[in-house]
């Protein structure tokens, strides 16, 4: 009896609607994104290729738009000069930014700032004089291209995210496959980044090694020069817009040269244990190497297990840790590391014969690591984590009182 095959269905994580969203996201922000590179483009122009020269203010007035109820202002100066060819060049204009925005108290201070029949600077386009400027500057309004930049982002993350959730196949069979493969457990190597070492067999990756650096210093400067910008553009109705992002940029900039100048003074740290996995009762011994150039008040080696839950609160992810074991390897105090000659420590410690294993869900885990404390004087101790695998111990099955 012939059976006709049943249509395979249709996936439901389709990536095309997703795709589509976020590209309309990314699309819409691009030619406002687009005005900016315009716009940086002509300032680049203006302070390298634009020619300097001596003008007469002839005329000013205060242009004005209204629309919605609301009205912006944009002063404009009617000025003549002469160029490199000995041409009298009449124009009208104040600066590269031709827009309209609000505040009028501040238009008007340009406005005074500049004297019919008087002589000021300008710079001129020598490939068209009559796109010259009174001032060259940096505007504050480059600031809103932080907004298209954040919409071209949210609209990439989706997209990226469809894809991903779209890659799992259109028939159940196929995502099943999928969904096995993610599952799959990688290869102890694989999880723990496991790598030979110098003295033990095998040295260890640090957990969460990702600290603030040169891009975050970078991110915090740039916040501070925004608020300096602000506060010389509007002083008198942005000046706490400015004072904030000044501290928020010198609190990240801090903690950044913070961050640099210990990494600098612990150049490498290299943790390095005799088994890649261990079990209850054995026998663990550890090998610390670091390098570079400060003092220890102390460096110390212990062995930590932790209970850790994950559960939400409203919005919020919580994560309680509860220590059940905290061992110390090894102790030094009194260190003075040399650049030149690494300095080591070793020690050992015997696992806990009822030790539970490593374990890892979605919201339970029992993690194993060892961490090295280093009590630098006079600047931030540095705490790093480095994680252990440790098996399960099987124990043969007492028969019962049949013999079974």
């Amino acid at each position: 009896m012939l059976r006709m095959a049943r249509p395979v269905p249709k996936s439901e994580d389709s990536p095309r609607a997703g795709c589509c969203f976020g590209a309309f996201f990314a699309l819409f922000a691009l030619p406002f994104l687009g005005f900016f590179v315009w716009q940086g483009y002509k300032d680049i122009r203006c302070f390298t290729t634009y020619k300097k020269a001596t003008c007469t203010i002839l005329n000013k007035q205060m242009l004005q738009s209204s629309s919605d109820g609301s009205t912006t202002y944009r002063p404009e100066f009617t000025f003549e000069f002469v160029d490199e060819y000995e041409n009298i060049i009449e124009t009208k204009g104040y600066d590269n930014w031709d827009v309209y925005s609000s505040g009028y108290s501040g238009k008007k201070k340009v406005l005074d700032r500049y004297q019919i029949g008087q002589s000021y600077p300008c710079w001129y386009d020598p490939q068209n004089p009559r796109n010259a400027v009174l001032e060259r500057r940096i505007s504050w309004m480059y600031l809103f291209a932080l907004i298209p930049i954040t919409f071209i982002l949210v609209g990439g993350g989706l997209v990226y995210s469809a894809l991903r959730r779209g890659g799992r196949g259109a028939s159940p069979e196929s995502r099943a496959l999928k969904d096995w493969k993610a599952k799959k457990p990688k290869p102890l190597q694989q999880e723990l980044k496991i790598r030979p070492g110098q003295v033990l067999p095998i040295a260890l990756s640090r957990e969460n090694a990702k600290e603030p650096g040169v891009g975050c210093l970078i991110f915090s400067v740039v916040f501070i020069a925004a608020g300096i910008v602000v506060y010389m553009q509007w002083a008198n109705s942005l000046w706490g817009l400015a004072l904030a992002l000044c501290i928020l940029g010198t609190i990240g900039t801090m903690l950044c040269l913070l961050t640099l100048a210990n990494r600098r003074r612990l150049r490498k740290v290299q943790v390095e244990v005799n088994a890649a996995e261990l079990i209850p009762g054995q026998k663990l011994e550890c090998f610390v190497s670091l390098r570079g150039h400060t003092e220890l008040n102390a460096v110390t080696v212990s062995l930590v297990c932790e209970e850790r839950a994950t559960y939400r609160r409203g919005t919020d992810t919580i994560t309680d840790k509860k220590r059940v074991v905290d061992e110390k390897l090894v102790e030094e105090t009194e260190v003075q590391i040399d650049p030149l000659k690494p300095f080591g420590l070793r020690g050992q410690v015997d696992l806990p014969q009822n030790a539970m294993h490593t374990f890892k869900a979605d919201r339970n885990e029992i993690a194993w690591f060892l961490r090295l404390d280093c009590d630098i004087p006079r600047w931030p101790d540095s705490h790093f984590s480095y994680p252990l695998k440790v098996a399960a111990r099987w124990k043969p099955s007492v028969p019962d009182a049949k013999g079974s």
